[in-house]
């Protein structure tokens, strides 16, 4: 059996802290001797390409645990996904931990009649999409087991449906040939999707675990606070109660580990998930 490298993953979101609304002090965090930051800072420029960047190592021994510990110093950590998958050099892998939902994308089609005084025909139909909602995360890992280097592409998307906007087009073409819009048609509602993905090459020793982060995002929602029955007075509630608008910075963090490994060296239930899936692409319950 050829290389192969173990990959493991966590996606975490973090709800930030008030003090740090700009996002996760990794300059601190490396004063606990956790990290190995390589490189320097980006310099902000007019340009689309950064003068310079920076990578972050864990040092050796390191675990998720004692990662995540520290990251937590900076708000609420919610793990997103823990994917973990063998992969075989220089081969893609997904992981796709996703919701799809589904919409519909409507076509009118208008047959002109060739009896005078006789409407047009007109004939829908329709054509099923899928919007996925959660965690897939996409790898490629090139191990070289004489040096113990890892050089991986990894790109992990993280989507989620905010809002569903009602798609106007079928009414549009209705109105377009002059066909009344049936009683009770019911709107085609689409998701709206935030999305949040890094794409990066990451370059590691075997064992060695990194870190990614610097997406932000903004979360608003109102809160509502007043006394209580007279807040509900109608015409003077509102001088009893009053609107609070509160805003919620989140961080998306992902560490990953590689390990090159042998087939000899396979863990016992990657061996028999190696197995099952060589045999079967789409095998029963194991």
């Amino acid at each position: 059996m050829s290389t192969q490298v173990l990959i493991e993953a966590k996606i975490l979101q973090v709800e930030l802290n008030d003090e740090y609304a700009t996002g996760i002090d990794w300059g601190a965090l490396n004063l606990t001797g956790l990290l190995q930051v390589n490189g320097t800072f980006p310099i902000p420029s007019l340009t689309s390409t950064p003068a310079s960047s920076f990578g972050i190592t864990f040092k050796p021994g390191s675990d998720f645990s004692t990662a995540v510990n520290a990251i937590s110093r900076f708000g609420t950590v919610r793990a997103l996904s823990s994917p973990r998958v063998t992969v075989m050099n220089n081969q893609p892998a997904t992981v796709n931990v996703t919701r799809d939902n589904v919409y519909f994308n409507f076509q009118a089609t208008t047959t002109p009649s060739t009896t005078a005084g006789v409407a047009p025909t007109v004939s829908l139909s329709s054509e099923q999409r899928n919007a996925p909602e959660g965690v897939i995360l996409n790898v490629i890992p090139m191990a070289n087991a004489d040096t113990g280097e890892i050089t991986m592409t990894l790109r992990p998307t993280i989507s989620k449906v905010v809002n569903r906007v009602a798609d106007p087009t079928l009414t549009l073409q209705l109105a377009i040939v002059g066909v009344p819009i049936p009683a009770g048609l019911a709107n085609n509602n689409i998701p709206e999707l935030s999305v949040q993905e890094i794409d990066s090459i990451l370059h590691m020793q075997s064992g060695q675990m990194m870190a990614m982060g610097g997406l932000m995002k903004d979360e608003n929602s109102v809160k509502q606070e007043g006394v209580p029955v007279l807040g509900d007075v109608p015409y003077l509630g509102g001088l009893f109660r009053s609107h609070v608008d509160v805003v919620r910075k989140s961080e998306l963090v992902v560490l990953v580990r590689a390990h090159i490994i042998s087939g000899e060296n396979l863990d016992e239930m990657d061996k028999k998930i190696y197995k099952t899936f060589s045999l079967d692409r789409h095998p029963g319950p194991m």
